[in-house]
């Protein structure tokens, strides 16, 4: 979510640069822990309806505004993109949320 290049433009999961790294790590067989987001939550308005209201009052920190960060969604997006094009990756999702349509 913070990483940029040195032009400013924020690195995205899915990112092509990455792509023999991932490939490599089928290769050998590597699991890769990744880690795209917060908890989804942290991406909410800051409010009473949202289920971490307290935690964020606590540490405002977590918070992630779309002012400074892409949603929840995006982030999501890139994701299960990066997932695509490397089938024979074995990812460990940190925070791994399933949506059922």
């Amino acid at each position: 979510m913070d990483l940029k290049y040195a032009n400013g433009e924020r690195v995205h999961a899915d990112d092509p640069i990455f792509d023999s790294l991932f490939e490599k790590c089928a290769e050998l067989k590597i699991p890769v822990l990744i880690h795209i987001a917060e908890p989804s939550a942290f991406f909410d308005p800051w409010d009473y309806k949202n289920e971490r209201w307290e935690e964020l009052n606590e540490f405002p920190q977590r918070a992630r505004p779309p002012s400074k960060y892409p949603s929840f969604e995006t982030l999501m997006a890139e994701r299960n993109h990066l997932f695509a094009k490397h089938p024979r990756t074995h990812f460990i999702a940190a925070h791994l949320r399933v949506s059922r349509q």
